[in-house]
């Protein structure tokens, strides 16, 4: 009888108690529950749009996204990722890949650095 490797199930424990906690957060967001973790996941998220608006990845394009709001939901998805990041991947790609999926752009590791860096100082 085989089983799986154990940092396998390890992995997907930690991807479904993730998922679990990511919920119950939204869930409490939803019905106006605000616990103090929540309000530093504000906090955070806030410093992350700023860093992002002061940056632009987008430029002039910016005024064509409609629902940008100072790059609002991609701070989140880049806390998150870096929240989650089982494999300790780095800030610059985690950035990267985040603007790039959602604007469609072509940034590089390099263009991201300074942005990452900001993002790391505040989460420290």
């Amino acid at each position: 009888m085989s089983q799986s490797p154990f940092p396998l199930f390890l992995a997907a424990d930690l991807v479904v108690q993730f998922a679990e906690v990511l919920w119950e957060v939204s869930y409490a967001t939803s019905v106006g529950v605000r616990e103090e973790p929540m309000a530093i996941i504000d906090e955070q998220i806030e410093s992350i749009m700023e860093i992002l608006t002061k940056w632009n990845p987008l430029g002039d394009g910016a005024e064509a996204v409609t629902d940008l709001d100072n790059y609002r939901t991609e701070a989140t998805d880049i806390l998150a990722e870096i929240d989650m990041s089982l494999w300790n991947e780095s800030a610059q790609t985690i950035v990267k890949e985040v603007l790039n999926q959602a604007f469609g752009l072509s940034l590089t590791r390099a263009e991201c650095k300074q942005p990452a860096r900001e993002i790391q100082k505040i989460l420290q």
